[in-house]
């Protein structure tokens, strides 16, 4: 779903708009076996980090530490182990909670790498 001119990461918690795009990592829950959406995360991450070296280039040093950090931490997903063996109910349930953690890192890092991309080009 495009932005509106009266759409923003605030009137749309679950995404982030900005130069026409709507972006929204995978949800954690749903469809799928976990290893499944983890790998999509993975590669949402990498599709994602893709588009922003598309944009040209990026000097870090004008970013914040947390966006530093945000961008090293979105490529360490792109990396997940996928072939982690399940385990009984107990650490299947621990890992679907990490997913869930991890997707809404997911969010809150790229609605900061938003705001201060966005900010750097203006």
């Amino acid at each position: 779903m495009p932005c509106s001119p009266g759409r923003d990461s605030r009137s749309d918690p679950g995404g982030a708009c900005g130069a026409g795009v709507w972006v929204r990592p995978p949800a954690a829950a749903g469809g799928g076996a976990l290893t499944e959406r983890a790998g999509a995360l993975a590669e949402w991450c990498q599709g994602f980090l893709y588009g922003i070296g598309l944009a040209g280039p990026l000097d870090p040093e004008t970013l914040s530490r947390e966006a530093r950090e945000a961008l090293n931490d979105l490529a360490e997903i792109t990396h997940i182990d996928l072939d982690a063996p399940g385990g009984d109910d107990e650490e299947q349930e621990q890992e679907e909670q990490a997913l869930t953690e991890i997707v809404e890192f997911v969010r809150a890092a790229v609605l900061l790498l938003r705001e201060e991309l966005i900010h750097d080009r203006q």
